[in-house]
């Protein structure tokens, strides 16, 4: 931004390539002014939410102990209009292949991109890493029929959505699996319970 800048427009294209406005704010921008504020979410990465590659090699360390590591599918549906828009997706997939839990597979579905360089480089990706798959669809069906495409091609017993255009933190899906190896045994203890219950014992103090 320069110090001549005023005010941020954000606006979204229709199908029709014609782009409408939906969020305004006023900004001030120069040297001379104080940093600006931290938003809550900021705050909170800030102090929570910082790896180092060892805390990172930590977290890949404790894959093994978990009880349950379930495959997770991220789902990745593709459009590009122009080479500009390649960066964007190499770092998206880079994003996924550098996670420290490895039990994922990247599913991507190219919606009929106009642009000649996506069909090579998604086909250079499955070369480098087997746990990438891609289906090309014939016609540009957009965001819900690309990310249907792509789940057709999911066998993970979790499913994540992703844009083309975003990135994973690289303990992103370490966290889900932790999540979900915690909660293993809270699902476990309920189907205890419920089985008590059936056979007309207590399943508790309460």
């Amino acid at each position: 931004m320069e110090e001549t800048d005023t005010e941020i427009v954000l606006e979204v294209a229709d199908i029709h390539g014609v782009w409408h406005p939906f969020f305004w704010s006023p900004v001030r921008v120069g040297a001379h002014l104080a940093a600006p504020e931290l938003t809550s979410y900021e705050r909170w990465a800030e102090t929570y939410d910082r790896h180092t590659p060892e805390s990172l090699a930590a977290l890949a360390a404790r894959v093994p102990q978990l009880r349950q590591r379930p495959l997770i599918s991220i789902l990745v549906p593709v459009y590009h209009r122009s080479a500009e828009d390649e960066v964007w997706l190499r770092r998206a997939v880079d994003s996924v292949r550098r996670q420290v839990y490895p039990h994922w597979e990247l599913c991507l579905a190219d919606d009929a991109s106009p642009a000649p360089h996506v069909r090579p480089l998604l086909e250079a990706f499955t070369r480098e890493d087997p746990r990438i798959k891609v289906v090309f669809r014939e016609r540009n069906g957009h965001i819900s029929h690309a990310s249907n495409s792509a789940l057709g091609l999911a066998t993970g017993e979790f499913t994540a959505l992703l844009d083309h255009d975003d990135e994973l933190a690289p303990h992103a899906l370490y966290e889900v699996a932790s999540l979900l190896d915690l909660h293993t045994q809270d699902r476990r203890g309920g189907a205890a319970a419920r089985a008590l219950l059936q056979a007309g014992l207590p399943a508790g103090p309460f």
